[in-house]
């Protein structure tokens, strides 16, 4: 299903086949490819030549279009069409002096940008409200030539429509050299719209403010219907022989406009911080409940050791002068050695608290300074 900011419409006429080729092709994240062929050579080689071109590319442009500019890559996809028709005429001889117009457009529908190539008489059109309708491509016709003839005065009006050749094409791609090439670039302002087309459609005036341009003007809001609307108005008109008629039509999209919603955006800030702050409060409960363990350990034991001291001063207080160098005193002291100086040491045994303070336990009373020292700086981490 083709997206709504182009379509394609074929009609036969009152010929026995089909020899137009349409291809559109979504070719990058903002790029669209657009192929129209109108063949010629009879006995079905029109169509041969037609269909031959038109896969040969959009082959070219599918497998080279992400490393070449725009109109570099149209032209080299067009010698690369017209070799592949060179190739069928050499290995079938009869095809010989089959050939097709091929107008291809690239547009980036994201900035309106396009660039076009066009070889043979297949028209190219862009429409607006401000200017209406008019053709930008070359037309490689002789009615063309013709036309430059009439302004210079060179011949009347009459005798360049009655001119027998007056249909025929300047140039085409036939798998020989390609004497007239089309190449351009420009701007597909937004609400403008491109009509690529074969020349079957010229059956309708095109004139800036003919009948093509009502047309274009009155159902241009749905492409779709837009379309079905010029081919019909082709077949109304009943003309004998009518040639096939084939139109892609082409609205540049809507611009989409990026707004970043402050909520998501806050939300995701917050997020994040949200998630360190999650990872930090889920780390903090299981370093405090291990560190703690030794602290609390150390804790309850020196409050052993002081329950002990005093005790020990109170029973050598009442027993007096007569044990004051009795064993006891010097046991405690090494117990001892961690605590505050307010604690008396005793004096036999003043080696004892340097030996006492390098256990490096973690249940001894010397770990627990140590260990309160190493929670409160993981604390402040």
């Amino acid at each position: 299903m083709l997206p709504p900011f182009f379509t394609e419409k074929q009609t036969q006429g009152a010929r026995d086949e089909q020899q137009d080729c349409v291809r559109n092709l979504i070719v990058g994240e903002h790029t669209t490819l657009h192929i129209l062929a109108d063949g010629m050579g009879g006995h079905r080689n029109g169509s041969l030549a037609a269909e031959t071109a038109a896969k040969a590319f959009s082959d070219h442009v599918e497998a080279h279009g992400a490393s070449a500019q725009p109109e570099a890559l149209l032209k080299q996809a067009l010698y690369a069409a017209n070799n592949a028709i060179a190739r069928i005429i050499t290995v079938r001889p009869e095809t010989e002096g089959m050939g097709t117009t091929l107008l291809a457009l690239l547009l980036n529908r994201q900035s309106g940008a396009y660039s076009f190539v066009s070889v043979g008489d297949s028209p190219l059109y862009v429409f607006d409200d401000a200017s209406g309708l008019r053709r930008i491509n070359a037309n490689h016709a002789f009615a063309a030539d013709l036309e430059k003839l009439v302004r210079a005065g060179q011949i009347s009006r009459e005798e360049a429509e009655q001119h027998p050749s007056r249909h025929a094409i300047t140039s085409a791609v036939m798998g020989r050299d390609i004497p007239r090439i089309d190449l351009q670039s420009g701007m597909l302002l937004p609400d403008a719209l491109l009509l690529m087309a074969s020349d079957g459609l010229q059956t309708l005036n095109d004139a800036p403010e003919g009948e093509m341009a009502a047309l274009l003007e009155r159902y241009a809001a749905d492409l779709d219907d837009c379309g079905t609307k010029l081919l019909a108005a082709v077949r109304d008109k009943d003309k004998p022989g009518q040639d096939n008629a084939s139109l892609i039509l082409i609205r540049r999209p809507p611009a989409v406009r990026t707004v970043a919603n402050p909520i998501t955006r806050n939300n995701k800030k917050r997020g994040s911080t949200a998630a360190r702050a999650q990872r930090a409060a889920a780390a903090q409960p299981e370093k405090n409940a291990v560190s703690w363990v030794p602290v609390l350990a150390g804790m309850a034991l020196a409050a052993v050791v002081v329950a002990g001291v005093l005790l020990f001063l109170f029973a050598a207080e009442k027993g007096g002068s007569a044990q004051p160098n009795a064993a006891p005193p010097a046991a405690a002291s090494a117990v001892s050695a961690p605590l505050p100086a307010s604690a008396p040491p005793p004096a036999p045994t003043a080696s004892a608290p340097a030996s006492a303070a390098a256990v490096p336990l973690a249940g001894s009373e010397a770990s627990a300074p140590a260990a309160a020292s190493a929670v409160s700086a993981s604390q402040t981490d």
